[in-house]
């Protein structure tokens, strides 16, 4: 196996490993239940010459406060780029209605592979979302997301990207 993909698992699954510690050392009372999962496809370097179609997966968690959820977030691009993260979301929903907007903002870790060169590893998401809530409680939606690495690097190119998302209510609340 190619060293270079050996050291991205390795750097996922440490990433994920203290991710669960940090879970587990919070009492359970205390840790939000997953609310629903988001599956998205898209596309990334919108606005570049060279696009990359993207999957990918989320847990949105229970409200900490008011409307602003916790959320777990990985994709991974037709070009090999791999990103995963956590951050946390705020979601407004529009009155009785079945519209709600939610923006949102975490860090994470970014492989590239033959993807766009980002700067580095660490990476920071942020995202506007729009959705709709369908009659079993599952959403449909456009998200609209940037990622860069915030300027903590020399070269900081940055790229957007645009998804549909479906949504898969879990019951968490």
């Amino acid at each position: 196996m190619n060293s270079r993909y050996v050291n991205t698992l390795t750097r996922l699954v440490i990433a994920g490993a203290l991710s669960l510690a940090v879970q587990a050392s919070v009492s359970q009372a205390e840790v939000p239940k997953p609310e629903q999962v988001i599956f998205g496809v898209g596309v990334n370097q919108v606005f570049d010459p060279h696009e990359a179609a993207f999957g990918s997966i989320e847990l949105r968690f229970s409200p900490l406060v008011n409307e602003l959820r916790p959320w777990i977030y990985g994709s991974l691009s037709t070009e090999g780029g791999v990103f995963t993260g956590l951050g946390l979301a705020y979601t407004h929903a529009f009155g009785e209605s079945r519209w709600s907007a939610s923006a949102g903002i975490g860090p994470g870790y970014y492989h590239e592979g033959d993807d766009v060169f980002l700067g580095g590893d660490f990476e920071i998401l942020s995202f506007i979302e729009v959705t709709y809530r369908l009659n079993n409680d599952a959403t449909i939606g456009a998200r609209f997301a940037h990622m860069s690495n915030a300027g903590v690097r020399n070269v900081n190119p940055g790229t957007e990207m645009v998804s549909l998302q479906y949504s898969i209510p879990l019951g968490g609340r």
